[in-house]
């Protein structure tokens, strides 16, 4: 597959690989994207990081973010000590893994049922826009990672 090349000033060091539980999806804003890879084709080996967008409920973004086989690519990637990253509510599926038990984390911070739910799963929650941990790195808006082959995953 060919991936999206980004980097610092379109440099081409990061390659940007998405993934999904069916080929196309259709984002809550109405757009459609085609997945470079299934959930289920994810070589662990093959990439450096994980990045995990957040979404909304109404869209069922829980149903796919909270899916065993999702949860057990989350734990993959950790075993294998790779850089997670997750954006906004994306911390939530990282909580439900395990992964976060007594880690500091961070979360979407205007409806507080957010947070609660990752206090729920072990995480000591941080109001704070950007938490970061030597393997985790959440937060609330964008972010950019050094790295050169990411797996970011699409869950709407």
């Amino acid at each position: 597959m060919k991936p999206r090349v980004l980097g610092v000033d379109g440099d081409g060091s990061i390659e940007l690989f998405t993934c999904g539980f069916q080929r196309e999806i259709k984002s809550s804003f109405n757009q459609k994207f085609v997945v470079d890879y299934l959930i289920s084709e994810i070589d662990i080996e093959s990439f450096d990081a994980l990045a995990i967008p957040g979404g909304f409920e109404e869209y069922d973004f829980y149903k796919d973010a909270y899916d065993d086989r999702f949860l057990d690519l989350i734990r993959g990637f950790k075993s294998k000590d790779k850089l997670i990253a997750s954006v906004c509510v994306a911390a939530l599926p990282l909580g439900k893994s395990g992964i976060l038990m007594d880690k500091k984390g961070t979360t979407y911070n205007k409806k507080t049922i957010r947070q609660e739910t990752l206090r729920g799963f072990g995480v000591h929650v941080m109001n704070e826009p950007i938490v970061i941990d030597p393997e985790y790195s959440g937060h609330h808006g964008t972010f950019q990672l050094p790295l050169m082959q990411l797996c970011c995953c699409w869950s709407y």
